[in-house]
């Protein structure tokens, strides 16, 4: 039965090592043997099946630790915001590793202070500043360039001074992984873990340090992704940008002309437009130089857009001549706007001109006739036959128009 098939393996073990060493395993087996050999191999086969068990546990351990770290690759992968990855980095570590709390911390140069850019228990967390001095762990793990584990912040010596605030807050144990390390672009970025149901195993410090350097390399292709995105965000803004003003350019004011043209005929909105030029700029550079004069269109731009509303487009039409596309303002409210243009100009003085040396612009005020214009060029023509007019009649001063000679 039982005993016989136990004591036939260990016969078979044991007659194998016996040949091994040359050494004849007795036979038959001696009856005072038989229960000590029984016993022994009892054991051996006990040993064995704990070892597989323990085997098997690994494996199972292993398979669900990779299905972890593919969960968050994927999860990270599919961001392109830097906090956005890390947040999704933290809360996913602390879903596989338990902790009490779990964040990354960046440090830049020899700064004093820290910056917690992302925390699992809040995603509203960006940019909340700590005190390195309280965190000496943080410290050691930037200086050393490795990982620091703190099993015991009672009894080690680094957290001993701050052992009474940290085991108030349910913290026994810390581990701080390093993820970038003094980077010209993003600092130096920390993964810090806090728990306080014992010690981190080795098995949870390889899994985070194993995502570590899968967030770190997320983190750069974030950083590039979000340095392009910039990088167009500024052509398109200088695109669109006369150089001189920071104003809008003539081409973004003929396409935005005419989409609200648009708008207007489709809608039956009204729509106005307004023309101004600087009166005698030319004395204005003779006499005082280009760069004053670049200095007086800068001023006219900007007391321009002051007195405009969020929704009007305020442009540079082309050398001293500014341009306001004006949505859903009628005639009146066109000709009301453009006289406090007027006003805010002339009234004031100009930076690099004498007190008694005022600037004053003519304008030119016209509004979209959805029945006589069939485009934005009309309205654009109407505006500066006013202007003409405006400067016919003395100059610093407004004139309106609703048609142009074309459409009566």
């Amino acid at each position: 039965g039982q005993y016989g098939a136990v004591t036939r393996i260990a016969e078979t073990i044991l007659g194998s090592t016996s040949r091994a060493s040359a050494v004849a395993f007795p036979k038959p087996l001696a009856a005072e043997h038989a229960e000590q050999v029984y016993a022994c191999t009892v054991r051996l086969v006990a040993h064995m099946a704990r070892r597989l068990s323990s085997r098997e546990r690994d494996v199972a351990q292993d398979k669900a630790d990779l299905s972890s770290v593919l969960h968050i690759l994927k999860a990270i992968s599919s961001k392109r915001c830097a906090h956005d990855i890390l947040y999704v980095f933290v809360q996913q570590i602390a879903r596989v590793v338990p902790m009490r709390r779990c964040s990354v911390v960046r440090v830049w140069g020899g700064e004093q202070r820290g910056h917690v850019l992302a925390s699992h228990e809040d995603p509203s967390v960006r940019d909340l500043v700590i005190e390195l001095s309280k965190y000496p762990e943080i410290v050691e793990a930037m200086e050393q360039r490795d990982k620091v584990v703190v099993n015991d912040v009672l009894k080690d010596p680094r957290t001993k001074p701050f052992a009474a605030e940290l085991a108030h807050s349910g913290i026994t144990s810390l581990v701080v992984i390093p993820l970038v390390l003094f980077d010209q672009n993003v600092g130096s970025l920390v993964l810090r873990g806090a728990r306080g149901a014992g010690p981190f195993s080795t098995r949870e410090i390889s899994f985070c340090e194993i995502v570590a350097e899968a967030a770190a390399n997320a983190l750069e292709r974030a950083n590039l992704f979000e340095g392009l995105q910039r990088v167009n965000e500024r052509l398109e803004v200088l695109a669109v940008t006369d150089d001189l003003t920071g104003l809008y350019n003539h081409r973004y004011f003929r396409e935005r002309l005419e989409e609200e043209c648009a708008r207007a005929q489709r809608y039956q909105l009204p729509l106005s437009c307004i023309i101004l030029d600087v009166d005698d700029f030319k004395r204005v550079n003779d006499t005082y130089g280009h760069l004053t004069g670049d200095c007086v269109l800068r001023e006219i731009a900007a007391r321009t857009s002051q007195m405009v509303r969020k929704s009007d487009i305020v442009a540079r039409y082309g050398g001293e001549e500014f341009v306001v596309i004006m949505p859903q303002t009628d005639l009146e409210g066109a000709h009301t706007q453009a006289e406090r243009i007027r006003k805010g100009i002339c009234e004031k003085p100009f930076d690099g001109l004498p007190e008694d040396d005022r600037v004053t612009v003519s304008i030119g005020t016209a509004v979209f006739d959805t029945q006589t214009m069939q485009d934005c060029e009309a309205l654009i023509r109407t505006a500066d036959e006013a202007l003409y007019e405006a400067k016919k009649a003395g100059k610093n001063c407004v004139v309106t128009k609703q048609r142009s000679v074309e459409g009566i």
